[in-house]
């Protein structure tokens, strides 16, 4: 039971800590600096936790085996965590119509006033400077260029995507 709790601790460690560091601009909103933040708390945490349990500097077995069971809670509470944040993020469409349908939920919402509010801004625009702020895209003389960053980013889930299912990505 001790291993939940400590997994626990390690993430939430880590999701104070970023929380943290991303309200107080100390680094820049990318998500590859959430994969740095992760590996810096999660080795505090388990440095503390170590000195805080077993003051002494022998490591045992039972202390392995906590940490190991922590360990993968807490890395798949940091998956899962990492696999909302672009939706987090970024305004989603899907959230933004939702909080469209509940301003006017007594009086309703016309398909119409829906469309109003999902523009370009909202569906590529924020997605486009998110991939140049992330570095996958270069704009250079007015037109985007893919970055071996972007390409590997793009080869993974086209990876992922083939193993879900036959259907290509249209693009």
């Amino acid at each position: 039971m001790i291993e939940f709790f400590v997994g626990i601790y390690f993430f939430l460690l880590f999701f104070i800590l970023h929380i943290f560091l991303w309200r107080t601009n100390i680094v820049k909103k990318k998500p590859s600096n959430i994969l740095f933040i992760y590996i810096i708390s999660f080795v505090i945490a388990v440095v503390t936790f170590h000195f805080l349990i077993y003051p002494s500097l022998d490591l045992n077995f039972s202390e392995i085996f906590i940490v190991l069971h922590a360990t993968l809670l807490s890395f798949s509470l940091f998956c899962a965590y990492l696999m909302t944040y672009p939706g987090i993020e970024s305004d989603s469409p899907s959230c933004t119509i939702l909080l469209n349908i509940e301003k006017n939920n007594k009086q309703g919402t016309k398909f119409s006033q829906i469309a109003e509010v999902i523009t370009d801004d909202i569906m590529t625009l924020e997605r486009i400077n998110g991939l140049v702020r992330d570095q996958k895209l270069l704009f250079v003389n007015g037109k985007y260029k893919l970055t071996q960053s972007g390409k590997r980013f793009l080869n993974l889930f086209v990876l992922i995507r083939k193993i879900y299912t036959d259907e290509p990505f249209k693009g």
